[in-house]
């Protein structure tokens, strides 16, 4: 049914909706506009929990950054560390003369009186020499077993004196014996603070009976670092029989000894594989396995005490190597190279022997160590060296000179002379130099 205007009711009902839909459409095209008025002013209360919340994170942020720095410290400095520099022990300077006195003019002597007094301040003066010297002066100990080092009542005999020779930037170096490393698992060095780290192998020469270990300066502790010292080493091709000289480091046979006396020789020596070595004699006394050195009055170290050289005369007096034999040898090994080694015990061929025996001038090989580099080139004892590459050897000394130019696993010439049926012929051999490790 419908009205007069021919709408029906159903008709309506669809109207309705279609305006009902027109509307909600409208709605959601301009919902974009809508927007929610907030106050842009926060209360103070709020202002002031924000200010917490974010400082709370400044500072947790910080302490994170903190952690992480020094944590990873250690492992950057491993990795970024910049590479090793080079060890150089300085050369011996040459003696400088005394100034002398003009011709004509004579000075009467001034005997002066001396008291106690005297002799208080020359022991004080003495004291304080040695006191500087021991902050280069080490302990090495060589630990059997692993749990041995907890023992506060650990073997004392197995440890030796050493030198803190200098650090690579590194590395702390430490010049001592070699006689530590037997059966030892691990080893630990004692600085003059009394702080013990753990150190490892840079180098060995078992010919000489020397070592140079290592301790990692980045796990050491900056009082260690500031209290030790760098051990100067002089020239003790200067030292005078009756002249005053300090002995430090374990001569008694136990840590901290100190000693003092007087050189009385310099004119033994000590033959060694490939050369012969000048050593000190003193009227310190020590014991038979005493270790240490020995200081001049100008705080420098001229000798490396070692008792294994003395003889049975004077084993209970400090005898030493002269340290002015030593220092190429130091150099090498502070640097990780080996010591060229060739192994032959020589003697001088004297000009009165030659003449006698009608010998060769050179060097005599009296024996050749086994397995050596020189036993592997067919050098025998009896042989008699003239020549090592292009250097003429008159002496022991010469080869000896001549070897400290040449580096381990070179190949060298070395010609010489062997007696056979009918005299003296010519030798040659190719050595390849070693290293007594």
């Amino acid at each position: 049914m419908s009205d007069e205007h021919g709408i029906t009711p159903q008709d309506d009902k669809n109207v309705g909706k279609e305006s009902i839909q027109s509307e909600s459409e409208e709605q959601k095209e301009f919902s974009f506009l809508q927007e929610t008025i907030k106050d842009e002013q926060p209360s103070g209360k709020r202002t002031f929990y924000r200010i917490i919340k974010v400082s709370g994170f400044g500072v947790v942020f910080g302490l994170a950054a903190c952690i992480a720095f020094y944590a990873l410290k250690p492992w950057a400095e491993t990795k970024f560390q910049k590479d090793p520099s080079e060890i150089v022990i300085p050369k011996d300077s040459e003696e400088e003369e005394e100034p002398g006195q003009e011709e004509g003019t004579e000075e009467e002597p001034v005997q002066q009186e001396l008291t106690i007094e005297n002799y208080r301040e020359m022991h004080n003066q003495l004291y304080d020499v040695a006191s500087t010297a021991n902050k280069s002066i080490v302990e090495v100990t060589g630990i059997l077993e692993d749990d041995s080092w907890m023992d506060t009542a650990y073997d004392n005999n197995n440890s030796v004196s050493g030198i803190y020779i200098g650090d690579n930037g590194q590395e702390t170096l430490v010049l001592t014996y070699s006689s530590i490393l037997k059966d030892a698992e691990s080893i630990k060095v004692t600085f003059s603070d009394n702080q013990t780290y753990t150190a490892k192998i840079k180098k060995a020469d078992e010919n000489l009976g020397l070592v140079v270990v290592s301790v990692e300066k980045n796990k050491m502790k900056k009082n260690t670092l500031s209290s030790i010292e760098e051990a100067v080493l002089g020239n003790s091709n200067l030292l005078a029989k009756g002249e005053a000289v300090i002995a430090l480091g374990k001569h008694f046979g136990y840590s901290g000894s100190m000693g003092y006396g007087v050189v009385s020789s310099t004119r033994n020596s000590v033959m060694r594989a490939d050369g012969v070595y000048s050593i000190i004699s003193t009227d310190i006394s020590a014991v038979l396995n005493g270790t240490g050195v020995l200081v001049n009055l100008k705080g420098e170290i001229v000798g490396l005490i070692d008792q294994t050289i003395s003889g049975e005369d004077s084993m209970n007096l400090v005898t030493a190597y002269a340290i002015s034999d030593l220092k190429d040898w130091i150099e090498r090994l502070s640097n990780g190279k080996g010591v060229p080694y060739i192994g032959i015990v020589g003697a001088d061929i004297t000009e009165a022997a030659a003449k006698e025996q009608d010998m060769p001038e050179g060097v005599y090989v009296k024996e050749v160590n086994p397995d050596s580099p020189a036993m592997n080139a067919g050098i025998k004892s009896g042989d008699i060296i003239t020549s090592f590459k292009d250097t003429d050897i008159t002496s022991l000394s010469v080869y000896q000179s001549a070897l400290k130019e040449c580096q381990t696993e070179e190949k060298v010439k070395i010609k010489g002379k062997r007696l056979g049926p009918e005299g003296y012929v010519d030798i040659s051999f190719e050595v390849t130099i070693g290293s007594k490790e």
